[in-house]
């Protein structure tokens, strides 16, 4: 596998990647939301402009639920547990298929938390806020 094809490989794909990223992470909240018992009225895993911010993807409940920082920790634990499968997956595959679990399993969750942390660092927003609050 040449440089070429792997830069290719990753620009042609990135669409497929982050939506399957957003799709691990939203869900994540979904399935806090469900074990708390709080109703889900909405979930997006496209971009979406609201109120003129842009999403990644959300997940809208009850504006009455009481929600813990399971909730808003959810998609990290998540993404740690991709992380480890990808210590189990990745050392059996080659060429391109070694590429995109690679992608998978370890920069996209790495790449999610790390914009997570920035939102919080930088605009005080986002998941992290809610965890540390």
């Amino acid at each position: 596998m040449t440089w070429t094809s792997i830069l290719l490989h990753c620009l042609l794909l990135y669409p497929v990647y982050q939506v399957l990223g957003t799709i691990r992470h939203e869900f994540a909240h979904v399935l806090a939301a469900l074990f708390q018992g709080v109703e889900v009225l909405e979930v997006r895993v496209f971009p979406s402009r609201i109120e003129g911010k842009w999403y990644w993807g959300f997940v809208r409940v009850d504006p009455n639920a009481r929600l813990s920082r399971w909730f808003f920790g959810a998609p990290y634990l998540v993404s740690a547990l991709t992380i480890a499968l990808g210590f189990a997956v990745v050392p059996y595959l080659t060429g391109h298929e070694w590429l995109a679990a690679v992608i998978f399993c370890w920069a996209s969750p790495a790449l999610d938390t790390l914009w997570n942390l920035c939102k919080w660092w930088f605009k005080d927003t986002g998941d992290f806020k809610q965890i540390v609050s």
